[in-house]
């Protein structure tokens, strides 16, 4: 489906180490940067990867006061379920030049919104609702902005924000209706009254809710008790090969899993589907109708798979489901 340069999923990346699940965070980081990868070669969607940085500075950080009009929080986690995905924020208004796509990440209890435009590496506007009680890191300096909906609001800025004014994007937290605080981060915008004004008005129109968001792929009942621990799913708006990309780690039968799958509509020369991506040592990849999958075991990640791990590798691939059309 792309190029020889796709990276390989061996391939290991540990950002956001603070949290508490790092075997986790590992597999959807990895999948998140194979994903980058494949829809960036498109020329589709730029987010896929890292999701960027996912920033979490939280709840009334130190210097931020606190003027919310005391409406109850409703009750809305972002959870990853067998087959969806439920998020606590929505994005309302979007420029014209946002129009690629949109992607969702849940994990360790957190959710994570992104939209992307072509050709770009990292998302165009990224946002997080901060979990109750965090503080901003000591890194940041706080900067008064112009209210959100007629409440408090700040730049957050950081040296490696501010190296080159030109380039330096956006970081801002406002305050939501139920007291805790969003975040929207751009690093594409230049430092203009414009974007200044773009970035406001993105964060105006942003809703925290309850979002379902149906997964394309899933594990069949068949295989018994599946964890599902974090996923990520992007869909593109753009036209091109890439219509979505998913990655997915799970608890399955005792080990730790991870599943990366694609729609494409790349052919072979007799009008089948392909791909050219690489199969990981530490797992196996099969194409069902047009979508790719790929399936590894995370303990076999530097040193292969035993014929057991082999076998439960098989076992679960003949498990997963795949929604016919998903769009």
């Amino acid at each position: 489906m792309i190029n020889d340069e796709m990276p390989q999923l061996a391939a290991r990346l540990a950002e956001l180490a603070e949290e508490p699940a790092p075997e986790m965070r590992l597999d959807l980081e990895l999948g998140r940067r194979l994903g980058r990868s494949r829809l960036r070669r498109r020329r589709l969607s730029g987010l896929a990867g890292t999701l960027a940085v996912l920033v979490t500075v939280g709840l009334l950080g130190a210097g931020l006061r606190d003027r919310h009009d005391g409406t109850p929080a409703p009750a809305v986690s972002p959870t990853v379920g067998p087959s969806s995905i439920t998020m606590n924020v929505r994005f309302g208004w979007l420029p014209d030049w946002v129009h690629s796509g949109l992607g969702y990440t849940v994990e360790d209890g957190r959710g994570h919104a992104s939209v992307q435009m072509d050709g770009a590496t990292e998302p165009a506007f990224s946002l997080t609702l901060t979990p109750r009680g965090s503080e901003p890191e000591s890194k940041y300096e706080l900067q008064d902005a112009p209210k959100v909906n007629g409440r408090p609001a700040y730049w957050l800025m950081h040296e490696s924000l501010t190296a080159v004014p030109d380039e330096r994007g956006y970081l801002l937290r406002w305050q939501v209706r139920d007291g805790r605080w969003a975040e929207l981060k751009t690093v594409y915008l230049p430092r203009t009254a414009a974007s200044e004004r773009d970035v406001l008005r993105v964060a105006a129109g942003m809703t925290v809710e309850a979002v379902q968001v149906p997964l394309p792929v899933h594990f069949a009942d068949a295989l018994g008790p599946v964890r599902a621990r974090g996923a990520s799913l992007i869909r593109s708006n753009s036209a091109g090969e890439i219509h979505w990309w998913m990655g997915l780690s799970a608890d399955v039968d005792g080990q730790r899993m991870s599943v990366v799958a694609t729609r494409s509509t790349h052919l072979q020369p007799d009008g089948t589907p392909s791909s050219d991506q690489i199969e990981p040592s530490n797992g196996e990849c099969r194409m069902v109708g047009d979508v790719h999958l790929c399936l590894s075991s995370d303990q076999a990640a530097f040193r292969g798979l035993t014929p057991e791990e082999q076998e439960l590798i098989r076992k679960v691939l003949d498990g997963i489901e795949v929604t016919p059309d998903f769009k």
